[in-house]
């Protein structure tokens, strides 16, 4: 090659010669300053899902938390068929009696209908009982008494119509015995006029099987006969009759 500039033609270039032993590494430089992070690439496709492993030991049941607040009731349903009904029990043992009930459940009106003669200290012979008496509370004895056969206070009231021109006194007895404060005394004088009666009552406290009359009473002396009883316009009147009616 020729170069005219300095004045000298350049030969040929010779051959290349061996390449010399290289030398030693330099120390590394310095790093730079790392770059801005590139785009995110796109996300590749989902991998194949793994085998299931297997289920761990299950671990140690925790504390039981706290009770929620109550739902609200939720609406009732519909009721359902009866049922069959059951086979009946066996009867229960029976209670204790019960307090006696009122006592003016017992009551008993005895009488007699008609004339008849009474000598001294005679029963009044009653001898019809009243249809509305309680049952089973009283007795009418074939001479006229009455037998109680319940328990209680009464009220013993009784009537004995004299005839007229008649005149005695009567009382209530219990057991034979007269009962004090129930005595009484009717007198018509006049043959012919009107009748009277001699009347009472009383409280009494009776027993089971005390015996009740009416009786005329006399102090001392004999006492005449007298009629009990009269007719009035050919109605023969209700002579004689007692009422004992239990109040406690």
């Amino acid at each position: 090659m020729e170069n005219r500039k300095f004045g000298y033609i350049r030969g040929v270039t010779g051959v290349t010669g061996a390449t010399g032993v290289t030398g030693v590494t330099g120390a590394t430089g310095v790093t730079g300053i790392t770059g801005a992070t590139g785009v995110t690439g796109v996300t590749g496709a989902t991998g194949v899902t793994g085998v299931t492993g297997a289920t761990g030991v299950t671990g140690v049941t925790g504390v039981t938390g706290a009770t929620g607040v109550t739902g609200t009731t939720g609406v009732t349903g519909a009721t359902g068929l009866t049922g069959s009904t059951g086979a009946t029990g066996i009867t229960g043992p029976t209670g204790l009696t019960g307090a006696t009930g009122p006592a003016f459940g017992t009551y008993g009106t005895f009488y007699r209908i008609g004339t008849f003669t009474l000598g001294a200290t005679g029963i009044v012979p009653l001898n019809a009982s009243s249809t509305v008496n309680s049952t089973g509370d009283f007795t009418l004895n074939a001479n006229g008494t009455v037998t109680v056969n319940e328990t209680g206070i009464y009220t013993i009231d009784y009537r004995v119509q004299l005839a007229p021109g008649s005149s005695a006194a009567f009382i209530a007895t219990r057991n034979g015995v007269v009962v004090a404060g129930t005595g009484s005394q009717g007198s018509s004088a006049i043959l012919n006029g009107d009748s009277t009666v001699a009347v009472n009552a009383n409280l009494v406290q009776l027993n089971v099987g005390d015996i009740i009359g009416v009786q005329r009473q006399i102090s001392g002396g004999t006492a005449p006969v007298v009629t009990v009883g009269s007719t009035v316009d050919g109605v023969t009147s209700n002579s004689s009759y007692i009422r004992l009616v239990r109040i406690f």
